[in-house]
């Protein structure tokens, strides 16, 4: 999300858009969204996708700012931590 080349991808429609096209069939599909608070209304992207048939979402949370008190209550009993 930090490259110019990748601006089009912090609309939250585009990017909904362009995850949901790449899902043609009924696999799971791991979508893995890296500096994911540079997206427009994250929480709520992040929140279509939990509920998106088949897309199984991984956000890499090192940033503070995602750490914040509005996600954790949103997200609440929907994670999982993974130490790497």
């Amino acid at each position: 999300m930090e490259s110019r080349k990748n601006k089009a991808f912090r609309n939250p429609d585009y990017l909904l858009d362009r995850v949901e096209s790449k899902m043609r069939d009924s696999s799971t599909y791991y979508i893995i969204i890296d500096e994911v608070q540079e997206v427009e209304d994250f929480v709520e992207v992040l929140s279509t996708l939990s509920v998106t048939e088949g897309a199984d979402v991984h956000v890499p949370s090192s940033n503070s700012r995602f750490l914040s008190s509005d996600v954790v209550t949103e997200f609440r009993s929907r994670d999982d931590e993974i130490h790497v």
